[in-house]
């Protein structure tokens, strides 16, 4: 399994955990980390954000599958903002998405920077 699959699947695996154990505040905050932990020069927000939302949308599958009627909560929640179901439910892995691209930008900006003013050790 290469490299990258396994850190995708980690963080997929991590913002899972994550959020049944924490919440939806579990997304930012994993993902922030992820963000800032990424090397230099490498840019992964996007992929980071599309594991957040892959995430959300393994917990709704997981949810559907043990039996729990996700589609007719999905209907009675979306008829409050007066949208469709499926509708509804793809705002909600988006919302995963654009939260967790964010921060993980943010992260990686913030990581970058503050790699780039930390003194270089010297060698002797």
């Amino acid at each position: 399994m290469g490299r990258q699959l396994r850190g995708v699947l980690t963080i997929i695996t991590v913002v899972a955990l994550a959020t049944v154990f924490g919440g939806w505040w579990a997304v930012p905050v994993v993902s922030f980390a992820a963000g800032f932990a990424t090397p230099r020069g490498v840019r992964q927000a996007a992929l980071i954000g599309i594991c957040a939302g892959s995430a959300w949308l393994s917990l709704l599958a997981l949810q559907t599958v043990s039996g729990i009627a996700i589609g007719d909560v999905a209907t009675k929640v979306g008829q409050l903002f007066s949208l469709p179901g499926p509708l509804f439910l793809l705002l909600v892995v988006l919302f995963a998405f654009g939260l967790g691209w964010s921060c993980a930008a943010l992260g990686e900006e913030l990581g970058a920077r503050l790699r780039k003013s930390a003194p270089t050790p010297v060698q002797g």
